[in-house]
């Protein structure tokens, strides 16, 4: 005896046909699909890494070693203060500075907070080795103290200095001469450097400390 007829009837479902595409409804993701499809690949192009960074914060590839990479101090500006009187401005003005001037300025600024850490032992002198040039460092050398016991009292820092005014004068084009104006606790001292292009590259071919004054504000 069959059971079958008692069972209720399954509903009958047609083969599987695949879609025409004339009869497929295009949604709205396929047509997203089909405009991605349709529209070429464009790969993304990562700019290089410039020679010369851009601002106070210097990032430079190392001499010698395409994969490491080295960071100059940032320079902490000193702001404004409206108690403080305008300075009278006296003598020959500056010509503008352009875009490579202000490079080096970042550059510079970051090399001047360096090489007043290095005089008062508060940072490796190896640091400053590629940004300036073989014979710059060689003269420096002998005067960058060992310990913090061979560092001169009038080199010492108390404070983290504070950049207050760099600049980058064009004397030609393969030389440039920059000051930088840093506070130090009450004193402001000036470093002065000349940067020229060797072989490429901007270094540091001479960096010196002139007397420094206490701060008159």
């Amino acid at each position: 005896m069959s059971f079958s007829n008692l069972l209720p009837r399954s509903p009958w479902t047609p083969p599987h046909q695949p879609a025409s595409r004339d009869n497929q409804s295009a949604s709205p993701y396929s047509k997203r699909q089909a405009a991605r499809a349709s529209q070429p690949v464009i790969q993304q192009q990562v700019a290089p890494l410039p020679e010369q960074g851009q601002g106070t914060m210097t990032l430079v590839q190392r001499r010698n070693s395409p994969s490491v990479y080295s960071l100059l101090p940032l320079p902490r500006y000193e702001q404004h203060s409206a108690q403080r009187p305008k300075v009278v401005k006296r003598g020959r003005p500056l010509r503008p500075a352009d875009a490579l001037a202000r490079q080096l300025e970042g550059r510079c600024a970051g090399v001047a907070i360096a090489y007043l850490e290095i005089m008062s032992a508060r940072r490796s002198r190896q640091q400053l080795a590629q940004w300036v040039s073989a014979d710059c460092f060689h003269r420096l050398l002998p005067f960058f103290p060992k310990n913090p016991r061979q560092v001169r009292k009038e080199m010492l820092l108390t404070l983290p200095p504070v950049l207050l005014r760099v600049r980058a004068q064009k004397v030609h084009e393969e030389l440039y001469e920059v000051v930088a104006l840093l506070r130090c606790a009450d004193k402001v001292r000036v470093v002065t450097m000349q940067m020229r292009l060797i072989h490429g590259m901007w270094l540091i071919t001479a960096i010196e400390q002139p007397q420094s004054r206490l701060d008159e504000d």
